[in-house]
């Protein structure tokens, strides 16, 4: 899902997390970073193209601190 995402945004880096309940309320949380320069992959496009996993992103710019 990391991987994906990532094409599909032409992203060069990216964080993925999974959230899993075990049981006794536990739960395992699991991280994937990777970056890597984006490049076009026609096995990943195919893969997109036939399953599409993901809601339409809206990028918008958000600044860090507010400014008075």
């Amino acid at each position: 899902m990391t991987l994906g995402h990532k094409y599909d945004q032409k992203l060069t880096k990216c964080i993925g997390a999974s959230f899993f309940y075990e049981k006794d309320g536990w739960y395992s949380i699991e991280w994937c970073f990777i970056e890597f320069d984006w490049e076009h992959d026609l096995e990943m496009e195919e893969m997109l193209k036939n399953n599409f996993p993901f809601r339409k992103v809206n990028p918008k710019i958000i600044n860090r601190y507010e400014t008075f």
